[in-house]
């Protein structure tokens, strides 16, 4: 993660890009390779392809409010309206909670 970290820094998307894709491949448990290459999946305009990954990433464990809005504002560009509803309730109740 961290040469991928580095390169997104630098703004070098398409190999952090692949830097990420190896570190899933490598481990498909990472949801944080997935939370990272979702964001640069939202920067070229790749909702679906970013909201499929911030989907498996919560479901592997990634508890954050951060990557739902993330998940609810690809949704909203993709046009899914009744997934950006359904996300923005998870948000409130994560909201409710604490995270």
């Amino acid at each position: 993660m961290g040469i991928a970290r580095i390169e997104i820094d630098n703004r070098d998307y398409v190999k952090a890009e692949e830097h990420l894709k190896k570190a899933i491949e490598l481990d498909p448990e990472n949801y944080v390779a997935m939370y990272h290459l979702a964001k640069i999946y939202i920067i070229w305009g790749r909702y679906s392809d970013a909201s499929n990954l911030l989907e498996m990433a919560i479901a592997k464990g990634l508890i954050s409010t951060e990557a739902y809005t993330m998940l609810r504002d690809s949704y909203q560009a993709a046009g899914d309206y009744a997934a950006e509803k359904r996300i923005t309730d998870q948000i409130e109740v994560l909201n409710k909670r604490g995270n």
